[in-house]
């Protein structure tokens, strides 16, 4: 199934979005990396905020990554012509939407549906 909903102009604003939104996390995780790989020290009072603050970095970066992972899903359903298609309902995600969230890969009513869902489990 190929999105005919999105114009050509659209898609072509979406993809600049998602390759900056796609550059923007790849340099905050080397960012994160970096101060990662920095040493912590021996004094105690030192290490226990440094612990907590490289808590942080890694929580930070495994959202990170699963969003750049999102991003380049979403890349590949441009290449696959099914970009702007809900991977529900194969309704069409309104370019609106898309707009705010590029990656996206539901429509606003089937993710409501899973969310709602996953509140349930």
């Amino acid at each position: 199934m190929t999105n005919n909903a999105l114009k050509p102009a659209d898609l072509e604003r979406l993809k600049n979005k998602l390759n900056d939104l796609h550059r923007h996390l790849s340099s905050g995780l080397r960012h994160h990396e970096r101060e990662l790989s920095q040493e912590v020290p021996q004094d105690a009072k030192d290490a226990l905020p440094l612990k907590e603050e490289f808590e942080i970095l890694e929580s930070e970066d495994r959202r990170e990554e699963n969003e750049i992972l999102r991003v380049e899903e979403a890349m590949q359903r441009i290449a696959d012509g099914t970009y702007g298609i809900c991977t529900d309902c194969k309704k069409s995600i309104p370019v609106e939407r898309l707009l705010v969230i590029p990656h996206a890969q539901y429509c606003v009513p089937c993710e409501s549906l899973r969310e709602k869902n996953l509140g349930t489990r």
